[in-house]
């Protein structure tokens, strides 16, 4: 197979990389009105993740019917999102700042806790759950959580994928779209692994 086929696997490389380039403009894009985040997110996952199996068509065209076909709700997910940030945030600062007995703080501290742990791993299947599956968003909250705690492991892997992109757009906020997009592409992989368990039953 001659270096200029387009079929060689360097030009498939390429092509695969500069659709990853794209999707992140597209995702910068249709994420500026914010609230629409959460479905740029979910769109961003559709395409990765039949990427991977060399399903994912034309950027563009599966990008903006993703968007569209799950904005209500991705949208709806992301509002949540935020609302449960806020809470814990919160939670955590009035838990410190409280002048209450070392005991009753640990107490509470381990409630908080195990809670935003469960909530974790919810929110971290839920989007590419939605974007790979037309289902209820009750069903798509209780498979998330479902999946989470039966692959320990590969959730494990996908927490310190999402913690690694947090503390890397943190101390390099200018490339913040590349390590999102660098984000949702490995933690694609984990997520196929899982979501070949269930294929049937999704």
């Amino acid at each position: 197979m001659g270096i200029f086929n387009p079929e060689n696997k360097f030009w498939i490389f390429m092509e695969k990389i500069t659709n990853l380039f794209f999707l992140a403009l597209l995702w910068l894009l249709f994420s500026l009105p914010l609230i629409t985040i959460g479905a740029s997110t979910v769109a961003c996952y559709q395409f990765t993740l039949k990427q991977i199996k060399d399903e994912e068509g034309y950027l563009f065209k599966s990008f903006f019917k993703a968007f569209k076909t799950s904005f209500f709700q991705a949208t709806l997910v992301w509002i949540v999102t935020l609302l449960v940030i806020t809470f814990f945030y919160y939670d955590c600062f009035l838990l410190f700042n409280m002048p209450s007995l070392k005991s009753f703080r640990i107490f509470l501290f381990a409630i908080i806790s195990f809670l935003a742990i469960i909530t974790t791993i919810v929110l971290i299947y839920l989007y590419p759950i939605i974007a790979l599956y037309k289902v209820k968003l009750k069903k798509a909250v209780k498979d998330s959580l479902i999946m989470g705690l039966q692959h320990p492991l590969v959730t494990i892997i996908l927490i310190l994928i999402a913690a690694l992109v947090v503390t890397a757009i943190y101390y390099l906020p200018p490339f913040f779209i590349f390590w999102l997009i660098l984000g949702i592409f490995s933690s694609s992989f984990c997520f196929r692994y899982v979501f070949n368990t269930y294929e049937e039953e999704l």
